[in-house]
């Protein structure tokens, strides 16, 4: 996904880091509320992942 590969990059933008090294201000805070969102209220892996998602069959459905 996206957002987990450019979390960090858009965090120090908008957050700053503290040293060169070091992750963005308030980092641990912000990867748990964004894995939270991510998996609990937008259930993203059940939507997006392929692996887990069950193909319905309509063969019977008349419209």
């Amino acid at each position: 996904m996206d957002g987990d590969k450019y979390l960090e990059l858009i965090s120090a933008l908008l957050n700053g880091r503290p040293k060169p090294e070091a992750m963005p201000n308030g980092w641990n805070k912000r990867k748990m509320n964004y894995d939270l969102l991510k998996t609990g209220f937008f259930n993203y892996d059940f939507f997006h992942n392929n692996a887990k998602q069950k193909t319905e069959v309509t063969d019977d459905v008349v419209t």
